[in-house]
């Protein structure tokens, strides 16, 4: 609900004094306040009118003075007229006034105005443009003459650009006569000094190092994470895995010292930097009063898993915790009932940020992420300090994994030689010890080359071979060491283009296969999910075709090896089901976005296996509901020996969450391309929209009530049975519902004039049906019969071929829209605004003026528990 406040007087004075005209006489006749003055927006200001009676009782204003008592208030100085001129490329707003002198009200009220042009004069509602210019700062081409027009602009001190950096000049406000409006950054009455942010979120939008300030202290440096998870991330701590000079996590933590806090190189995700970071903000936790904390596993600068907790309330000790656990990579821990521990400090000495399961003996502990010490084997086989997460969605026990440990030995050192042409990195360290670490944390390192010392830095260049594969390329190099390791892989044992990285598992190497392979060597070719990784997510396969594409593989349910081949997504109406289902075309086969069990990405998805089902070959097939992406039921059929629509059927099922429908003996569907637009459609009975039964539809074009919750509706039943849809679903008695009557067909006959929709029908019972749905429908024209695909027209009126239309009678007045099928009366009106009842014959009055007509003037309205009376409606002013 909107308000303004009329207010005129002859003389007005915002402090409450009412004045009087030169007769003595107070103005308080609602016709004469509204000849006056509307005031809509005053800025706070003593506003000082002139007022002149020209003839009789007819008035006009000028302003004379205006007493700035504030910085909001206004105080600007028009210069003369200047007759049949006019500013060119710089209005920036276009208003019809009735007179110059409102004109210049109406600048004056836009602090940005700073001239304007008034004209034509002789029409009968000139226009009044405003400027943010005056032809003082403009070139001679844009002030130009133009008849019937005058231009008037201010005494700007604008014009001098007292305003820095980008700010925007205002003229007529402070006692300086202008005002700058900064933009972020910036402060000071000219914008001239730059404002640090406070944080991340306050600081640019591009990721990289911003200097913020606040917390007591003088401005410092931080990373700004600007990207992920929404941006605004302010890194705080950084600890490098493998540094064999560091405290342990939670003594840097703890402690009061920052460490590098203005080392700009530590400043990033990387460890090109060989040291950890720590900034003032640790320690200053309640200052920082952080809403919630990321934590972030990087490898190679690319981030590998985040944690988000919220840090609401929270010390800087307390945070990491479950309870304040927002979200994380694996599925169990957010609900584990036994933690053993989930804090920053861990048991056994040196292990921090330890999230464990359990505690059973070292070959037995399991959990989800630490940073390790030296108790367990399983700790000791990276460089410690180690850094342990699971890759999987779920926690791991540590002993099992060691596969993913790097144990590498090195060759003795060769002085005064370097392997040229093979290096991958290169990383500064100040010992020369510490290149070896480097090159064990870089999977693909087999050799290094070690520099000199130079400024108390020593340059690691790391390679992905050695000489004994590549000896013409070992050189002699003054002051350089090379160092090889004993290589495995060596005699390339990968098949198929994998990548060989040397020191992993007991093989002493471990083969990183190329898509579409797997196996120790990756001597296997993937051809479905079977063959692939048991974890669930996207992988690329061949299905004994010339080329690999991605599937979702669920390796987790009844089983797992289940290759999704196609998606329905609830209230997605094109492609239709059934023509995505049987046409030759993909549907977003190669979108990651859309591999996985969730709605997120808004679209179907069926990829080539649908039409090779053959050469797939598959055994079982599941269908499964999801909800949330969480499994809602499934039903599971051999597919042994079949094609892509008779697999789906009761003889082949296998299992299914109804009690009665294997046995069931008088099913009317069970298919996937089923009657009336439905879609693996599992049906007892059809008795009309009433009497449908069943236990699982796919509605793509909703013809009775119960199929139209969505555009295309998934229902199912959740008894143990088949249910009546209509009975299960809603109401059954619902006005909502359409029931017409249709009259038999006559051939060769077209209504012109009255369609409202023309939509390819593949069917004559597929019109009938979109008829049927659209509420305005009450006949319609179906052809060329001969056509591939025939078009049906949609008409809002009979004549020869109808519906029995009860709308014929005209039962709905006002001009509001009749739509037959509806309701017991077999119609229902849909009343234009102002009007009610069941036929649109009562009217409506507005409760205030947002809900009138949009025309301004007077209108009765009911509200506040009275009767009806009139008001003004203004629907032109700052949106109606």
């Amino acid at each position: 609900m909107k308000f303004i406040l009329l207010l005129g007087h002859l003389y007005l004075d915002l402090s409450g004094q009412l004045a009087h005209n030169a007769e003595g006489r107070n103005i308080l006749s609602l016709s004469k306040v509204m000849a006056i003055l509307s005031v809509f927006v005053v800025f706070g200001c003593v506003l000082t009118f002139a007022v002149t009676r020209v003839t009789g009782n007819s008035w006009f204003f000028s302003l004379v003075n205006v007493t700035a008592n504030s910085d909001e208030c206004r105080a600007i100085l028009f210069n003369s007229v200047t007759k049949d001129k006019y500013l060119l490329n710089h209005i920036i707003k276009t208003v019809p006034v009735k007179s110059e002198e409102s004109c210049e009200l109406i600048c004056y009220e836009d602090p940005d105005c700073v001239s304007y042009n008034y004209g034509p004069i002789l029409s009968e509602i000139p226009l009044c443009e405003l400027s943010n210019s005056t032809h003082l700062q403009v070139t001679s081409v844009n002030f130009v003459s133009r008849n019937g027009y005058s231009y008037r602009g201010i005494k700007n001190p604008c014009e001098s650009s007292p305003c820095q950096n980008n700010s925007t000049c205002q003229a007529g406000f402070t006692s300086k006569r202008y005002r700058c409006i900064c933009p972020q950054g910036f402060n000071g009455e000219n914008c001239e000094q730059a404002v640090l942010p406070q944080n991340c979120s306050q600081a640019p939008n591009t990721t990289g190092v911003y200097k913020i300030s606040g917390y007591g202290s003088e401005p410092f440096p931080v990373y700004c994470d600007q990207t992920s998870d929404g941006g605004g991330w302010t890194m705080i701590f950084k600890y490098i895995g493998g540094l064999s000079s560091s405290p342990t996590g939670k003594a840097l933590w703890r402690s009061s010292p920052t460490s590098s806090e203005n080392t700009i190189a530590a400043l990033d995700t990387t460890t090109t930097f060989q040291g950890n970071y720590k900034n003032r903000l640790v320690q200053s936790w309640q200052t920082l009063n952080p809403q919630e904390v990321r934590v972030v596993l990087y490898t190679n600068g690319a981030e590998v898993i985040a944690l988000k907790f919220n840090a609401r309330g929270t010390s800087n000790m307390n945070w990491f915790t479950q309870n304040n656990l927002i979200q994380s990579p694996w599925t169990d821990l957010k609900s584990a009932t036994t933690l053993k521990p989930f804090r920053i400090n861990g048991y056994y000495g040196a292990r921090n940020f330890e999230i464990s399961a359990r505690y059973a003996g070292c070959r037995n502990d399991a959990g989800w992420f630490v940073i390790g010490g030296p108790h367990c084997n399983w700790e000791r086989f990276y460089p410690a300090p180690a850094i342990l997460y699971s890759k999987k969605t779920h926690k791991i026990t540590w002993n099992n994994n060691r596969d993913l440990c790097r144990s590498i030995t090195f060759t003795k050192p060769r002085e005064g030689y370097s392997l040229y042409g093979h290096v991958i990195k290169n990383l500064t360290t100040t010992t020369a010890s510490s290149c070896k670490n480097l090159c064990t944390m870089e999977s693909q390192c087999v050799s290094v080359n070690i520099s000199p010392p130079l400024n108390g830095k020593v340059v690691c260049e790391l390679s992905d071979s050695d000489y004994v594969q590549h000896p013409a390329d070992l050189k002699l190099r003054e002051g350089y060491i090379y160092r090889a390791t004993q290589n495995y892989c060596s005699d390339k044992p990968c098949k198929n283009n994998g990548k060989c990285l040397n020191g992993f598992t007991e093989k002493k190497y471990v083969c990183e296969c190329k898509s579409g392979y797997t196996g120790d060597n990756c001597e296997k070719v993937i051809n479905d999910c079977s063959d692939a990784l048991p974890s669930n997510g996207i992988v690329h396969i061949w299905n004994h075709g010339p080329e690999l594409f991605r599937v979702y593989c669920d390796q987790t349910s009844d089983g797992g090896g289940w290759t999704m081949i196609f998606k329905v997504v609830r209230g997605i109406s094109l492609p239709v089901v059934g023509d995505l289902w049987n046409s030759k075309a993909t549907q977003s086969e190669s979108i990651s976005a859309a591999l996985d069990t969730t709605n997120t990405f808004a679209g179907h998805v069926k990829n080539r296996v649908v039409m090779n089902w053959q050469k797939f070959n598959p055994k079982e097939a599941r269908v499964v509901l999801y909800q949330n992406g969480t499994e809602a039921i499934s039903l599971k059929f051999n597919a042994s020996g079949s094609n892509n629509l008779n697999w789906f059927s009761q003889e082949r099922l296998i299992s299914s969450p109804w009690n009665d429908l294997k046995d069931a003996t008088n099913i009317t569907q069970f298919a996937i391309v089923a009657l009336y637009f439905r879609f693996f459609d599992i049906a007892l009975s059809r008795g009309g929209c009433g009497y449908d039964s069943g236990w699982l539809v796919i509605a793509n074009y909703p013809g009775c009530m119960w199929e139209q919750r969505d555009t295309v509706s998934i229902l199912f039943s959740t008894l143990d049975r088949a249910v009546t849809w209509m009975d299960y679903a809603v109401a059954e008695n619902s006005d909502e519902c359409r029931t017409i009557l249709f009259k038999p067909v006559i051939k060769d006959k077209y209504l012109l004039h009255h369609i409202i929709k023309s939509v390819p029908a593949e069917s004559e019972v597929g019109c009938e049906l979109i008829c049927y749905e659209d509420p305005d429908c009450v006949s319609y024209n179906y052809g060329p019969l001969l056509t591939e695909i025939p078009i049906c027209d949609l008409n809002n009126s009979t004549h020869l071929q109808v519906t029995s239309n009860p709308c014929r009678s005209s039962a709905c007045q006002k001009n509001s829209t009749c739509q037959s099928g509806f309701t017991s009366k077999g119609y229902w009106c849909v009343c234009p605004q102002g009007f009610g009842g069941e036929n649109c014959d009562q009217v409506i009055l507005p409760q205030n003026c947002s809900q009138a007509p949009k025309e301004t003037g007077v209108y009765e309205i009911s509200n506040h528990g009275s009767d009806s009376f009139p008001v003004y409606c203004d629907q032109t002013s700052d949106g109606g």
